[in-house]
């Protein structure tokens, strides 16, 4: 039986649910339920799509196999274990590249022809990406399709490695970001508050850390264009606040290279879920804390180009490794909106969160600061509610907003926020 339905039904009701466009309906949030002769129990997690019934996929796509200099597995060990034992949607190696557009041991072309060997439009995506990193800086680089990828590659040796040679330990994310078409190449960010000596005692032989955390630079029309997420949690823990928070898996903060510093600063990213594993295991946590870190993506399709189009339009959200369903709007936009409204309009949050786990925790931040802490029913595994905000004196310009919540057994989901600014002058 499934929540008391007879199995039956309940596949009548997802097969509508697919025929129909996986529209909202009565099959919402059903969870499967299991039992054995002996009676032990299992729960399935709930049906994964948004609140306007949009598929909800999951999967990661920030790990490192043999191509880089410090991974292991092969890139088809890895791929064969996303797709065919860990169930996930979509996956993608993130292997360390240099400036030159070389890899430690293989080629570009190598990584790409194996990659799309195992792309399965409906089945199983392979996202295009690698790691770029400088001492202040580590970032992603992803594409909506391997071209792509390939096209910006052979651009590092005559368009990014001189720029690279002459900023010394800065990262070149304006011209990283200058390189990636519109809505269709994009950099991402990760362990953006935390450096080497700290995470792994790595030092230089001055005594400086190999890396450091992030300087955000002041924002530009290119880097909006270019610098559209950023990694919330991955195995070294959290990034959102820059004071350390257990709660939150926040343990490194203090050196201004937070999520909500960048927020703060006007860098506009949504936010997604890795595991920085190097053991050609994607979604495996490898470190003491452990963390992981999954990316959900709210797309129509299972396929390449339309997944890249919703981490581009930011309708993401992260998780600290399991597959938590969540969603929220604002006056009826999804996750990762700009909107523009007037003063006194009012600002209704719908909310809903659907969890593996007793919700121990439903929050709105905004500027930094817990603006709505939504009662939770003690024992509850979803939430489903509103709020509005109303407060006296509210900002009114480039204002963000997002979502978090947290189960009692500690893991965490942060939807990508939603930003507010004034019209535009007519």
């Amino acid at each position: 039986m499934v929540n008391g339905l007879d199995p039956a039904c309940v596949q009548e009701m997802l097969q509508q649910s697919t025929s129909e466009g996986a529209r909202p309906g009565p099959w919402l949030g059903v969870r499967g339920r299991v039992s054995d002769a002996v009676g032990r129990l299992a729960t399935s997690n709930a049906w994964p799509q948004a609140i306007d019934g949009t598929p909800t996929y999951f999967g990661e796509f920030h790990w490192h196999t043999e191509f880089s200099g410090d991974g292991q597995r092969t890139l088809e060990a890895a791929l064969t274990s996303a797709r065919d034992e860990l169930a996930l949607d979509f996956a993608g190696p993130s292997d360390h590249l240099a400036p030159d557009g070389t890899y430690a041991h293989r080629l570009p072309i190598e990584l790409v022809e194996i990659c799309r060997r195992f792309d399965e439009p409906g089945r199983f995506c392979v996202i295009p990406g690698a790691e770029l990193a400088a001492r202040y800086g580590h970032v992603n680089l992803h594409t909506s399709d391997f071209d792509t990828f390939l096209d910006i590659v052979r651009r590092f040796p005559y368009e990014l490695l001189p720029v690279w040679r002459s900023m010394g330990d800065d990262f070149p994310l304006e011209v990283l970001a200058a390189l990636c078409p519109e809505g269709r190449g994009m950099i991402v960010p990760h362990h953006t508050n935390v450096d080497a000596s700290l995470e792994a005692g790595v030092v230089h032989s001055d005594g400086r850390p190999i890396w450091c955390a992030m300087r955000w630079p002041v924002v530009t029309p290119l880097l909006h264009q270019g610098l559209r997420l950023v990694e919330m949690v991955q195995t070294m823990g959290a990034f959102e606040t820059e004071s350390t928070d257990p709660a939150w898996r926040v343990r490194w903060g203090g050196y201004g290279g937070s999520v909500q510093t960048a927020l703060l600063r006007g860098h506009r990213v949504g936010f997604v879920g890795g595991s920085d594993n190097h053991a050609g295991w994607p979604t495996r946590d490898w470190g003491a804390g452990g963390t992981s870190g999954l990316t959900a993506i709210q797309a129509p399709d299972l396929d390449g180009e339309t997944l890249f189009a919703a981490l581009y339009q930011r309708r993401c959200y992260a998780t600290s490794g399991v597959r938590i369903v969540a969603d929220a709007t604002l006056n009826g936009f999804p996750i990762g909106s700009e909107l523009r409204l007037e003063a006194g309009s009012r600002r209704h949050f719908r909310l809903r969160i659907q969890g593996t786990a007793p919700l121990a925790a439903v929050q709105i931040v905004s500027m930094g600061a817990v603006v709505a802490d939504l009662p939770v029913v003690q024992g509850a595994w979803d939430f489903d509610g509103s709020w509005i905000d109303d407060r006296p004196g509210r900002p009114l310009r480039d204002v963000y907003y997002y979502v978090r919540a947290r189960q009692v057994d500690g893991h965490c989901v942060w939807l990508s926020p939603f930003w507010v600014d004034p019209p535009a002058p007519v």
